[in-house]
C-alpha cells in the first residue's frame, strides 16, 4: 500500500519478553498474551522483515519515546546544577542548529540527542 518514495514508521515493544505478560483464562483454559502479542522484535528481526517486503530501512533501533515528549525547561534558579544547565544549553544549541543547517533524517542533532536507547522499537522505512 505504500507508494514508491513513501515513508512509513513502525513501532513495537523492543525485545519484549512475551512470557512475562502471559495470562490464563479459567473459562476456556487457554494461555495468551494480555495484549495479544505473538512475536517479539529486535532491530535485526524488524529490519529483516521489512526488507523481505521490499522496503529500504532508514532507521531501526530501540528508543525511549518519553525523551521526545520531554521538554527541557530552563532550570529554575533554585534547581540550577551544572548538569541541568548543560542539558538546557545542549537542547537549545541542537534545536537552533537543526533550524539553520538541517541534516537528513536520522542524523538531525536534536533527534540524535533524544533517541536514547529504550523500551520502544522504532523503524522508519521507504519504498524504493
Amino acid at each position: 500500500l505504500l507508494k514508491p518514495g513513501g515513508i512509513v514508521m513502525f513501532t513495537t515493544p523492543h525485545a519484549e519478553d512475551l512470557e512475562q505478560s502471559m495470562t490464563y483464562c479459567p473459562f476456556c483454559e487457554a494461555e495468551y498474551h494480555r495484549v495479544q502479542h505473538v512475536r517479539s522484535f529486535t532491530p535485526e528481526t524488524m529490519t529483516e522483515l521489512l526488507e523481505s517486503h521490499g522496503l529500504e530501512v532508514l532507521f531501526c533501533r530501540g528508543v525511549d519515546f518519553g525523551e521526545f515528549q520531554r521538554y527541557v525547561a530552563r532550570p529554575r534558579l533554585a534547581d540550577v546544577s551544572l548538569n541541568s544547565v548543560r542539558e538546557w544549553l545542549a537542547s537549545r544549541r541542537d534545536a537552533g542548529l537543526d533550524r539553520l543547517r538541517p541534516r537528513p533524517f536520522p542524523e538531525g542533532r536534536d533527534f540524535t540527542r533524544r533517541a536514547t536507547p529504550g523500551p520502544h522499537l522504532a523503524a522508519v522505512a521507504t519504498r524504493a
